[in-house]
């Protein structure tokens, strides 16, 4: 029975053009494999390849994926889109060649075992990316026939629309790396596998990630984190969707390993945040308010811009789900000429700034005299009745990591320091407490 990295060998395998001859055979990963069948559409670009072991005759159906040439960058900036862009539409215009081939090989064994009169080899399939996506199509299209497998880092079937089903089965593994935008951003068919290395919850920690249960943007909830999954994606990007890692090879760190998998377990909590993050960059927030809406409008466009081939990671947006950020960005529009130019991290830290600070509506933004960017709860800026909250534009322009770990740090100084004066004051009503 084939291994989880030799699946990952024959989605690997799968990018290179294979020719069809069942008397060649070949080694991938120190198996040795033939190919029975290709199946190449040049008009939505869909590939795949038939394989059959030599020792056990088991035959898999590898389903290329996103090609690594491309970069990873011109897949995500579609996933988040709208409309899906090419994870919606390409996947449904390849899943009925990849059912054809997955069909294909299942009479092929059919055929094997009426002709031998040996039990039928059983069939499987694999890929990587999106040609995970199409494996877990073809795969509960032919639950009945008893096709399994395993996938990596791909897109998520069972976001498709499709009628397929997301969660645990024991037809579907998926294994995914912890800070991989493509598989966080749909719903997996099957089990899920995550594997973290250092360099991945570094990323996700620089990105203002904790690793607690808090759900915050906020600093204003002990716990709460001002995170930012752009700026994972902008460090990790290719490196973390890659299908080399789960392969293996000479000068490849193995990443299917005990180690990775108790280190997923043990930062679970910021690599849940992180997931759930993307998926709601990508499917938005149903039914929530304008101000919502608004901020994740501007998270895609920031998406878009961030994985354009003129991409520029400085002004990457935060996601957020409260309605301060979609208030402030209406408020700065509100503001004309004397706001232009305010890029997403002076947003975001103006924003932090007024949930910190106690504000609970943004009416107004205001730029003072002295490089302070102020947000305003009240009628006008110059209202004396006027909650306020402020943030230094040259403060602002500090990695967000640091930016972040000092508002969370004086957030939870500001809640210390209001729990102390609490005490105070029912002490002074009630003498008896004492």
């Amino acid at each position: 029975m084939p291994s989880s990295q030799d699946y990952a060998a024959l989605s690997q395998d799968a990018y290179n053009d294979r020719r069809a001859d069942p008397t060649v055979s070949f080694p991938v990963n120190g198996v040795d494999y033939r190919v029975l069948a290709t199946a190449n559409n040049r008009e939505n670009g869909y590939q795949g390849t038939v394989y059959q072991r030599v020792d056990s005759g088991e035959i898999i159906v590898a389903h290329r994926g996103t090609e690594p040439s491309n970069g990873v960058g011109e897949f995500v900036r579609d996933v988040i889109r709208t409309d899906g862009g090419m994870v919606i539409n390409g996947a449904n215009n390849q899943a009925p060649d990849a059912i054809a081939l997955t069909q294909r090989a299942i009479d092929i064994a059919r055929e094997q075992g009426e002709r031998t009169g040996r039990p039928q080899p059983p069939v499987a399939v694999t890929g990587h990316s999106l040609g995970g996506t199409l494996a877990q199509i073809s795969a509960h299209r032919f639950q009945a026939e008893g096709v399994h497998g395993e996938t990596f880092n791909s897109y998520g079937a069972a976001g498709l629309n499709m009628g397929i089903p997301a969660g645990d089965n024991d037809r579907m593994i998926n294994h995914v790396r912890a800070s991989d935008t493509v598989s966080s951003a749909s719903p997996q068919y099957g089990q899920t596998k995550v594997y973290a290395t250092q360099e991945d919850v570094d990323a996700l920690r620089d990105a203002g990630y904790a690793n607690n249960r808090r759900q915050s943007f906020w600093p204003d909830f002990i716990g709460g984190d001002l995170r930012n999954p752009v700026g994972v994606v902008a460090s990790r990007g290719l490196a973390a969707h890659d299908i080399a890692p789960f392969a293996g090879g000479p000068g490849t760190p193995p990443l299917m390993t005990q180690a990775n998998l108790d280190r997923a377990q043990q930062f679970d909590p910021m690599i849940d945040k992180f997931r759930g993050d993307i998926g709601a960059a990508r499917a938005g927030i149903t039914g929530a308010s304008q101000g919502v809406q608004d901020g994740i409008r501007r998270v895609r466009e920031g998406w878009n811009d961030l994985f354009s081939h003129n991409g520029h990671v400085q002004g990457a947006p935060l996601i957020s789900d409260s309605p301060l950020l979609g208030q402030t960005y209406a408020a700065i529009d509100r503001g004309g000429p004397a706001l232009a130019g305010l890029d997403h991290r002076a947003v975001a830290s103006l924003t932090a700034s007024a949930g910190a600070q106690g504000l609970h509506e943004i009416n107004h933004v205001a730029r003072g005299n002295n490089g302070t960017l102020f947000a305003v709860q009240g009628q006008s800026p110059n209202d004396p009745a006027a909650l306020r909250a402020s943030v230094d534009l040259e403060t602002q322009r500090q990695p967000l990591a640091v930016s972040s770990q000092q508002s969370v740090q004086q957030a939870e100084q500001a809640q210390r320091n209001g729990a102390q004066q609490e005490a105070v004051e029912q002490t002074r009503r009630n003498p008896s407490m004492v």
